[in-house]
């Protein structure tokens, strides 16, 4: 009997799940039935797959999906021998502790941005009662010459954000730590200063939203385009699962274009992997993407 290779026993995987754990098809498509163990491993592994553990025990889903081939292959090979069998305990044990390392993280997940929002109010404190408020590095000074609840709103971000204003619209950066390099899902920080922007959103109900994505320039420009628009669209998300209105934001991705600080230095790439959130004018929409921005 030919040894299955792990891209055959990977392919037995999905087709495992599809076949066996449909009711309608279980009884016709699993009559040589693999043991239990092998079907808990399976339910185990694809119930983790596909829940937070992707973004928070990555590393460690990976060695469960291992853990399974092996288990897929020895039965493939073997049958229900023992081997198959204890493989098969091994690959349900190893996503039983993903389950457990994304719940543990999660946790650590949750009590951070508490840690971040209580330090955030600290800040915003201490800019109510300071007029040199600490302010990241290379932001504007924001001259603040809306009134009312967005001025306000604004005061608020201005210790954790760039804050910009020109003629007609209102522009705030989130850099630094706000994205990993190559990736588009928003770090601790950066959810903790959308809250922010949030306030700033619903003091101008009546301004249309632009989020656009930046990344800097490592890796080709085509790849690094497509990263900043996912990096928009996240942001983009984000705002509305938390009441923004869909139609008001529009999400582009930029590219390279425009690095506010110098991509030789990782601190300089870490704040041009960056989002910049444009309020536009007031009672007005955002004037369409005339095509100088990449997408």
């Amino acid at each position: 009997m030919n040894t299955p290779t792990p891209a055959r026993a990977a392919r037995r995987l999905v087709l495992a799940a599809a076949i066996c754990l449909t009711p309608a098809l279980g009884a016709a498509g699993c009559a040589t039935a693999p043991p239990a163990e092998l079907q808990q491993a399976r339910t185990a592994y694809h119930q983790v797959a596909n829940g937070q553990a992707r973004d928070l025990a990555p590393v460690e889903l990976a060695e469960a999906r291992s853990a399974l081939v092996a288990a897929e292959q020895a039965f493939d090979a073997e049958g229900a021998s023992p081997d198959a069998v204890e493989k098969a305990n091994v690959a349900y044990r190893e996503s039983q502790e993903v389950s457990e390392v994304a719940a543990e993280r999660q946790a650590e997940r949750v009590a951070l941005i508490a840690d971040l929002r209580a330090e955030n109010r600290r800040d915003v404190a201490l800019a109510e009662v300071r007029d040199d408020a600490p302010r990241p590095a290379g932001a504007p000074v924001v001259r603040l010459e809306q009134s009312g609840a967005l001025a306000w709103a604004l005061r608020r971000l201005v210790p954790l954000a760039g804050v910009e204003e020109t003629e007609d619209s209102v522009m705030i950066t989130l850099a630094d730590d706000i994205f990993d390099p190559g990736r588009a899902t928003l770090g601790l920080r950066a959810e903790s200063r959308l809250e922010l922007v949030l306030g700033v959103l619903a003091a101008a109900p009546g301004r249309a939203v632009r989020v656009e994505g930046y990344a800097d320039d490592v890796g080709p420009e085509g790849r690094n385009v497509a990263l900043s628009q996912r990096r928009a669209d996240t942001v983009e998300r984000w705002l509305v699962d938390h009441g923004v209105a869909p139609g008001r934001v529009e999400a582009v991705g930029r590219g390279t274009l425009d690095p506010i600080a110098s991509n030789a230095t990782p601190e300089g790439r870490a704040r041009n992997r960056r989002v910049q959130i444009i309020l536009g004018p007031p009672t007005s929409a955002l004037t369409p993407d005339d095509g100088s921005a990449q997408r």
